[in-house]
């Protein structure tokens, strides 16, 4: 009896060591937005240790971690298809995470940005092709001071560049 009452505590100890490690695994992958792994732990206690008192707050966490992974691929989707300017597409995907999440924002981004860089960059991009240089202009140094440190930046400077070259030339042209 005594001995057996000894083993049981043990093994409740160790359980409960067991399920606060994973706790913190949870925790530290939240922080690191690893929300797919945040999930599995969550779910491989609720499996491992299904009669837990703590069982409904688990459930809410792997819920809401599968959550944020959705939301996550479909920012790095709408990134994916704006860095190859995809604008329809970015435009639903950014749409759809705005009406799942509105002020979303993830690796330092919101979507309400992303979504001005799109139709910005795009804008800027038809009067470009259109060979509407003062537009075009106007839009890349509307894009290169509304997002100051961006990927593009250089890019932007470059056919902001371009128009102005292009309507200087025709400037003189006109006045030759």
């Amino acid at each position: 009896g005594h001995k057996q009452a000894a083993n049981e505590k043990l093994t409740a100890v160790r359980t409960e060591q067991s399920i606060q490690e994973r706790l913190q695994k949870a925790q530290a992958d939240q922080t690191q937005a690893s929300w797919l792994e945040v999930r599995q732990l969550y779910e491989q206690l609720l499996s491992e240790f299904p009669h837990d008192s703590r069982r409904v707050t688990w459930q809410a966490q792997a819920d809401l971690a599968a959550e944020e992974a959705e939301l996550i691929q479909l920012f790095e989707l709408a990134q994916h298809h704006l860095e190859k300017r995809e604008w329809e597409a970015a435009r639903v995907v950014l749409a759809n995470l705005t009406t799942r999440r509105a002020g979303y924002s993830a690796k330092g981004q919101a979507v309400s940005q992303l979504s001005l860089w799109a139709k910005g960059e795009e804008k800027a991009q038809i009067a470009h092709k259109a060979g509407d240089w003062p537009t075009s202009a106007d839009n890349y140094d509307q894009l290169l001071k509304d997002f100051g440190e961006h990927p593009r930046r250089q890019r932007w400077q470059e056919k902001r560049q371009e128009a102005q070259d292009k309507l200087a030339l025709e400037k003189s042209l006109r006045e030759g």
